[in-house]
């Protein structure tokens, strides 16, 4: 039985910020007093205020935990190692979980589907509900058609490269369960169920605290919204990576250039909606998941570090099975982004 509902999810995101700390500080402690707990924080703006949040209101001493997995922004790697207490390090490289796994492409879920999509196509009934999403055929419980169908993705099948979700698996979450596994101790993650449905879906059917897990994890701030991020980040004025640019008040379009606002004169920010001058998300620079709601993904790279773009986008090779694959001089994206346009993706680089 689901522990909340979607408009548990409005209610509790349509709080005053104070109200949601409040809450947010409340699960910290309760998932501390029950599990031997660390706090994961990636160097981005979410962990950051889950971070610093922790800090000014729990105060609960627990680790700090960084993974370096190389795919970071610089200047978010700096923010992530400058507030960990320990730093992990992954087995393998992309460039190798790009080779035996694949690309991560479109989003996590899309990526699975197709992964295991291909697993069932080779080996008859397994994964048969990969395929009837791909062919748009799930429905709900009440015979309409599912939400989770991505009939629009089924030609990534026939894709002349492997496309995989397990990037995160094993840069991510593998040396995050060795680290538990040596310790005991369970994760304080920043997500946010507006990020994506998988997220919604697990919000919904877990909580916050998520003590009913195999591995138990607390992800307390799920209920805010991305302003509620930048409105801590502004109000508390803490410091955090470069790549985001200023967190500043967003301009009516009313308002004269130059004009000052009501929120300026009065210096009260509730309800304000903020935005950064600079990066909106970071997430792994290589990573595609998520490309169609950052398209200029790519371009931004280009103009942040040239040399790195081209080491992304050249180089490439088949491999004896006929699948792309990264080489030495690069990772090959051209070949990636050049088949998403053949098929009505345009990713410009």
């Amino acid at each position: 039985m689901a522990v909340h509902t979607k408009t548990d999810l409005l209610q509790m995101q349509s709080l005053p910020l104070d109200a949601k700390i409040r809450m947010t500080a409340r699960r910290i402690s309760v998932f501390c007093d029950s599990e031997d707990a660390y706090l994961s924080i990636s160097g981005g703006k979410d962990s950051r205020v889950l971070d610093d949040l922790e800090r000014r209101f729990v105060k609960s001493g627990i680790p700090r935990v960084f993974i370096n997995t190389g795919l970071e922004h610089r200047s978010v790697r700096e923010c992530g190692t400058k507030y960990a207490d320990v730093i992990l390090r992954p087995e393998k490289n992309f460039k190798e979980v790009l080779t035996v796994y694949g690309y991560p492409i479109i989003s996590k879920e899309v990526a699975q589907t197709i992964a295991e999509a291909r697993i069932g196509l080779k080996n008859g009934k397994k994964y048969t509900y990969r395929l009837k999403k791909l062919n748009g055929e799930v429905t709900s419980k009440d015979g309409k058609k599912s939400m989770f169908n991505i009939p629009h993705y089924k030609f990534l099948l026939d894709a002349p490269f492997r496309i995989s979700h397990k990037c995160c698996d094993v840069m991510k979450k593998k040396p995050a369960k060795q680290y538990e596994k040596e310790t005991g101790r369970k994760p304080i993650i920043a997500t946010l169920a507006e990020e994506s449905k998988l997220r919604l879906q697990k919000w919904l059917k877990h909580g916050c605290n998520a003590f009913d897990l195999k591995r138990p994890m607390s992800t307390p701030i799920s209920f805010w919204t991305e302003n509620d991020i930048l409105e801590y980040i502004f109000r508390y004025k803490i410091d955090y990576a470069e790549c985001y640019g200023d967190i500043i008040p967003q301009v009516d379009e009313s308002q004269i250039e130059g004009q000052m606002n009501l929120y300026d004169i009065t210096h009260n920010y509730e309800g304000c909606r903020f935005c950064t001058t600079g990066c909106k998300r970071t997430g792994c620079i290589f990573c595609l998941f998520g490309i169609r709601q950052t398209p200029n993904k790519i371009l931004q790279l280009e103009k942040q570090d040239k040399k790195l773009a081209d080491y992304v986008l050249n180089g490439g090779k088949y491999d004896s099975t006929g699948m792309w694959i990264p080489t030495n001089e690069g990772l090959g994206y051209t070949k990636i982004l050049d088949y998403l346009k053949e098929n009505g993706i345009e990713i410009p680089y």
